[in-house]
């Protein structure tokens, strides 16, 4: 809704317009609502090179959101889906032949520790075998029970595909300028090759000598301050799935708990789209997924309802 505002030179006027309505002083507040957008990465869009049908028509309302609960939205999270080439569920760091000669791993391929074990696929750095063989193994063993998925390179660091969605990124700035004692806060995931990171807040299988791997207490204590804590992007089979179940986890936990119910984090769920595979029904999941935090408590609601009880 604001990217035909860029392109024609409108969205200075537009923007102007909301630059010069009276500006939030922002003293922080008790209990804030508080958005955080997961991976709204261009990507995961229209275009990209993982991109989630759906997922423009959802970074628009996300967008226009923004702009009508300017004054309402006390903080803005925002979580970047940030690779390397060489990561260990991408198709360069795998070969089938030992020498690394061989063909790569199609996208959407599943690399299973026995396929490890029987040496269908190998590291190209067969220094890392043996990493490969353990972490298949308790990627399998771990809560989500997964085996690795190989993806379409994505999020690289430094390319297109690694910025903000442009219609979320233009309605990220007017709510910057408009609360200008603030800043969206952004949280980069997934830098480690070693280990894949579905969730913000805890890789797949940590590696206890990477900290930015291993539980983020620091991003979920600013988020267990919300009064409200608004969840969306993308994917909702994926990231915001895993990053919501690991909320959900600890939300009851840690200082002030008792302030604190499951009722105050929505889920917004026309605010994010499933990935499509032609060997997996990603839908499925989602759906369990929404199931299961209805189950625990949490509120799955849409975009137009986010703010629905909020005394203004």
């Amino acid at each position: 809704f604001l990217v035909p505002f860029i392109h024609s030179g409108g969205f200075k006027k537009y923007e102007a317009k909301i630059m010069h309505a009276p500006r939030n002083l922002c003293v922080k507040e008790d209990r804030q609502i508080i958005l955080l957008i997961i991976d709204p990465q261009l990507d995961f869009h229209e275009g990209g090179s993982l991109a989630v049908p759906g997922s423009t028509a959802d970074a628009k309302r996300i967008a226009k959101m923004i702009i009508d609960h300017i004054d309402d939205i006390g903080e803005i999270f925002v979580t970047l889906d940030s690779h390397h080439k060489k990561h260990i569920a991408h198709a360069a760091f795998w070969s089938d032949k030992e020498d690394g000669t061989g063909k790569a791993p199609a996208p959407f391929t599943s690399i299973t520790y026995q396929d490890l074990v029987d040496k269908k696929w190998f590291p190209k750095d067969l220094s890392l075998t043996n990493h490969c063989l353990s972490y298949a193994k308790k990627l399998k063993a771990a809560k989500n029970n997964f085996d690795l998925t190989i993806w379409p390179d994505h999020c690289l660091i430094g390319t297109i595909g690694h910025a903000v969605q442009d219609d979320i990124h233009a309605a990220l700035r007017v709510w910057s300028e408009k609360n200008f004692t603030k800043t969206v806060k952004y949280i980069h995931k997934g830098m480690n090759c070693l280990t894949e990171m579905y969730s913000a807040i805890e890789a797949e299988v940590p590696i206890k000598t990477d900290p930015s791997t291993t539980l983020n207490t620091e991003l979920l204590k600013e988020l267990q301050t919300a009064r409200r804590l608004l969840i969306c992007g993308q994917a909702k089979s994926h990231c915001v799935n895993f990053t919501t179940r690991d909320i959900a986890e600890h939300w009851l936990k840690g200082d002030a708990h008792a302030q604190r119910s499951y009722k105050d984090i929505y889920i917004l769920e026309d605010g994010s789209s499933s990935v499509q595979s032609p060997f997996i029904d990603f839908d499925k999941i989602s759906q369990k997924f929404l199931s299961d935090m209805r189950e625990k408590g949490l509120v799955v609601t849409t975009i137009a309802n986010a703010f629905d009880g909020i005394q203004q």
